[in-house]
């Protein structure tokens, strides 16, 4: 019994890596998703080059180039208004993704555990300092770690971008996120421009930025 039980292990452990990213531990929270909405359609990743240090697959929708309606509706998937929030930040400022209307945004789902996360970080910083004053902005969501535990990493990394905390994973389920790292990017109307599972490199952000239209 004890060996099927490795086994099973493993066979979990090869599936994370081949996937790109690293399944959440479960949510411990009674908490329903605040929205209900179809899961995101996923297609294959494009075909730019790749940073060595990335996981070997991922999972990309990108930027939809149908006509948007004149209200898009709430939800998940390419095309609809991404679900507003509200998070707490490490300077104690609370930030509403409404708030951020008229940019471009990054909202990047991490924790300190993960490392695929802290293999991206570097990367958003770079483009962070690069785009910031040019109308993008990023949103690290930390999931479920103490603000003690965040901030010292944080200031260890050198990280200047806003990292909210998500201590009871709400916007987490809210979104629908099942592994971490994750990606969305959000224009400047609210509109969900492209979804990123698994870690990002410079090169990969950048695209991404330049199909919502910051130059």
């Amino acid at each position: 019994m004890k060996f099927k039980t490795g086994l099973a292990w493993l066979a979990a452990i090869v599936v994370v890596g081949l996937v790109g990213c690293t399944l959440i531990p479960a949510v411990v929270s009674d908490i329903e998703p605040a929205v209900s909405v179809p899961s995101p359609t996923t297609v294959p990743s494009p075909t730019a080059t790749r940073s060595l240090v990335q996981a070997p697959t991922e999972t990309v929708v990108p930027k939809a180039t149908a006509t948007r309606s004149a209200s898009p509706p709430v939800g998940l998937a390419v095309g609809h208004m991404a679900p507003d929030f509200a998070l707490e930040s490490l300077t104690g400022e609370t930030m509403r993704l409404s708030d951020m209307r008229g940019q471009v945004v990054m909202v990047n789902f991490w924790a300190v555990w993960c490392g695929y996360c802290r293999i991206e970080l570097p990367a958003m910083q770079a483009v962070h300092e690069l785009y910031q004053d040019r109308g993008f902005v990023v949103l690290a969501v930390n999931v479920q770690e103490s603000k003690e535990k965040v901030q010292s990493f944080v200031q260890e990394a050198g990280l200047t971008f806003p990292v909210l905390l998500d201590q009871r994973a709400e916007v987490t389920l809210m979104y629908r996120i099942r592994g971490l790292p994750t990606s969305i990017f959000i224009d400047g109307d609210g509109v969900i421009a492209a979804l990123h599972l698994g870690p990002v490199n410079e090169q990969i952000i950048e695209e991404y930025v330049a199909q919502v239209g910051v130059e």
